[in-house]
């Protein structure tokens, strides 16, 4: 009896052990399918070459997060040149179309490509204006927002992610997947929006207190 236990056992890890390794290499064939730097004519084009090999919303919007934190680097020289900032940003549209064709941008243009590509499938996406803990001077006053990112509505429910952090934190060439459908009461550790309701909380906190929460990231 005990052999037979310890073999159910036995079969049973090995049996764990091979599903885990199925549904990592299922995630691996899904980002190995990602168009690569791939110029389009179109974002309903882009869209679909992007989400191609998916069927859910939740792997279509996944796909879509992994393409743009893994094709478009953060554009430093935008964040700190004026002149390049009232050219780019004079439409979310100019935005878009600059970030695909540098391959490089900045929050705001990862939140707007974001949204545009879900819209392109049929997802519905937000951009969300508001602070972070890495930019939340000591003197901010609140109409005065400093970064941007996304909520996605998956299953009908709204879901928060961030790919300019993503990009930042990732590692190896791929982006931090922490910043996908972060939990609400992780994101608002780091994050704060402009509209209070964008924490997703049943009971957001303060401004003030979310200065004064200690972040963990």
């Amino acid at each position: 009896m005990r052999k037979q236990l310890l073999f159910l056992l036995f079969a049973f890890g090995l049996l764990l052990g091979s599903t885990q390794q199925l549904v990592a290499q299922r995630s691996r064939v899904i980002i190995n399918h990602l168009p690569k730097e791939k110029k389009t004519s179109s974002l309903k084009t882009l869209a679909n070459q992007i989400t191609r090999n998916t069927t859910t919303d939740t792997q279509k919007s996944r796909a879509i997060f992994t393409w743009i934190a893994t094709n478009i680097d953060y554009d430093s020289d935008l964040r700190y040149n004026p002149k390049l900032q009232e050219e780019y940003f004079r439409s979310k549209d100019k935005l878009i179309k600059k970030a695909l064709e540098r391959k490089k941008t900045v929050c705001a243009g990862y939140a707007y490509l974001f949204q545009a590509l879900c819209r392109e499938v049929g997802i519905e996406a937000s951009v969300i204006d508001g602070f972070t803990k890495k930019t939340v001077p000591s003197n901010t006053v609140r109409n005065q927002v400093h970064h941007t990112w996304n909520a996605v509505k998956l299953n009908g429910n709204w879901e928060l992610l961030d790919i300019t952090w993503a990009t930042s934190f990732g590692k190896n060439g791929m982006p931090d997947t922490f910043w996908y459908r972060t939990r609400p009461q992780d994101f608002i550790l780091t994050h704060y929006p402009k509209d209070v309701a964008w924490t997703l909380l049943k009971n957001p906190i303060s401004f003030r207190r979310f200065e004064g929460v200690l972040a963990t990231n």
